[in-house]
């Protein structure tokens, strides 16, 4: 089987800090902060296949 190469995003040293920043706080969201958040469309699931 050949392996497939996945796409490779390109993003500046600030946009790289704003990702992280934005994680971290997701990361401290409760279950029910995070429900809520997309329950009104403020975040959207995103699943594995």
């Amino acid at each position: 089987m050949a392996s497939r190469k996945m796409p490779v995003a390109i993003v500046s040293v600030d946009e790289l800090k704003a990702l992280k920043h934005l994680a971290k706080m997701l990361l401290n969201y409760s279950e029910k902060a995070l429900t809520e958040a997309i329950k009104y469309g403020a975040l959207i699931e995103v699943k594995n296949r």
